[in-house]
C-alpha cells in the first residue's frame, strides 16, 4: 500500500518524480540506488534524507523529460511555510502579469488533468477517489493557491 505524503512535501516531490523517472532515469539522474531513493520519500525515515546535489538532479533530469520540477515546487511551498511560522510574509518579486497569468492558467489545467483522471472509470477508485488521488488533487490546488496569490501581489505591485 501506498505511504501518504503531505502534499507539497518534498518526501511527496521526491515520489512524484521517481514516478516522471522510474527506477533507471532515477539511477541514472543520481547515480544511485532506486531503492535509496525511495527512502528519500519516506516521511516516516529520519535516517536517509536527499542531499540536496540529489534533488536538483532528480529535478533536472525530469525537466529535461518535459516535465515540471517537482522537488523546487516542494521546496518554495515549504520555505514559505517556514517564513510564515516565524512570523513574516515572504518577499515578492513581481514579474509580467500575463506570465503570472499563464502560471495559474497551466497550475488549473494540471488541477482538471487530477481530477479527470481519479473520475476516469479505469482509475484506482474508479469514481470514487482514492486517497492518493485526493492528495494529487490537493496538491495541485495548493500549487494553483500559491500562483494566484503572487498573481494577485503583481497586481498590487503595479499601482
Amino acid at each position: 500500500m501506498t505511504k501518504l505524503r503531505r502534499p507539497l512535501s518534498i518526501e511527496d516531490a521526491i515520489q512524484r518524480a521517481h514516478g516522471m523517472l522510474l527506477d533507471a532515469g532515477v539511477e541514472a539522474a543520481t547515480g544511485k540506488s532506486a531503492r535509496l531513493a525511495r527512502s528519500w520519500s519516506d516521511p516516516d525515515d529520519d535516517a536517509h534524507r536527499i542531499p540536496l546535489h540529489q534533488a536538483i538532479a532528480m529535478d533536472a533530469a525530469c525537466v529535461i523529460a518535459g516535465q515540471p520540477a517537482p522537488i523546487r515546487e516542494a521546496y518554495d511551498a515549504e520555505l514559505s511555510r517556514a517564513v510564515e511560522a516565524l512570523g513574516s510574509a515572504p518577499n515578492h518579486t513581481p514579474i509580467d502579469l500575463f506570465d503570472r497569468l499563464a502560471q495559474a492558467l497551466s497550475n488549473l489545467g494540471d488541477i482538471s488533468s487530477e481530477v479527470r483522471a481519479a473520475r476516469h472509470p479505469d482509475s484506482q477508485g474508479r469514481s470514487m477517489l482514492t486517497a492518493a488521488e485526493r492528495a494529487d488533487i490537493l496538491r495541485s490546488i495548493g500549487i494553483a493557491r500559491s500562483t494566484l496569490d503572487r498573481l494577485a501581489k503583481d497586481v498590487e505591485a503595479s499601482e
